[in-house]
């Protein structure tokens, strides 16, 4: 087995990485941003215990991020991202699920391109170059991005599951919302698409899933009784996925992530969720 971990490991290697984009990028996805190319949304509600780490990462790469706070939020969710996000925007949302309003923040942004991140996702930097290139052309309207279902051990190196395959888990993310048909349907990307202007973008272009770090066991069930109570079969039937690391076959399951990006956030997520980390992979 390849030892990814070997390859880019040293924090002097992340931090000259961190500073090449700042350098490269900054300028690239302002101007972007402010001409109405492409906004850059992060949806959410109740993530106080962890959206300042999340958006850690992205003032380590200097990538603008815009979060839409969800309007049934009872924590410090909105004045804790304004302290770490260039824009925070409250958002009226009476229904139980975020993919309901998917459209109204797609459609607030008023850009060409919509790229959303979940709150407790990360995109690589290769899923960010790709998602730079694309925006350039005109050849899809709605792109795919595998995504690993993700843990760290204490040294901050990120693991994913072989049993939760990043393809079945894929994620249309970035997308043009006057080239889709929203209609917020749970467990979908939240719209439709014309199959012949979709891409799926190569397998180094991918996204990382945190659920099983920064929701705790009983969070996770809480969000399955929701989907049941909201559509029946969209809860209890996906426990297998979301309470994954209950299986005794977790840790076996888990393979090493290539990505130095990824080491500095998982040093910061596993010391304030230790009960996540994982001793390694197999």
């Amino acid at each position: 087995m390849v030892k990814w971990r070997t390859m880019l490991q040293s924090d002097a290697l992340a931090n000259t990485l961190g500073r090449a984009l700042r350098w490269r990028d900054w300028e690239f996805w302002r101007r972007q941003t402010t001409r109405g190319v492409i906004k850059i949304i992060i949806p959410t509600i109740n993530s106080a215990h962890y959206i300042d780490l999340i958006l850690s990462y992205y003032r380590q790469i200097n990538l603008p991020v815009t979060v839409f706070v969800d309007s049934k939020t009872t924590d410090e969710t909105a004045s804790i991202a304004a302290r770490h996000a260039q824009e925070v925007i409250p958002f009226f949302n009476p229904a139980v699920r975020v993919g309901e309003i998917i459209e109204g923040i797609s459609r607030h942004c008023g850009t060409r391109w919509v790229l959303r991140i979940d709150d407790d996702e990360l995109p690589s930097i290769r899923m960010l170059e790709f998602v730079r290139d694309i925006i350039s052309r005109d050849d899809c309207r709605v792109v795919g991005f595998d995504r690993y279902q993700s843990v760290f051990n204490l040294n901050g190196e990120p693991f994913y599951s072989i049993k939760h395959d990043p393809i079945t888990h894929r994620q249309w993310r970035l997308y043009q919302p006057d080239e889709v048909a929203f209609h917020g349907r749970g467990h979908t990307a939240g719209f439709d698409f014309n199959v012949e202007q979709k891409l799926v973008a190569p397998t180094t272009s991918f996204m990382i899933h945190l659920d099983w770090v920064v929701h705790s066991r009983e969070e996770r069930l809480r969000k399955l009784a929701r989907y049941d109570s909201h559509t029946a079969g969209h809860g209890m039937p996906f426990r297998e996925y979301y309470l994954a690391d209950e299986s005794a076959d977790f840790q076996k399951d888990l393979r090493a992530l290539p990505g130095v990006e990824f080491h500095r956030i998982g040093r910061k997520l596993v010391r304030r969720f230790p009960a996540s980390a994982v001793d390694g992979a197999n």
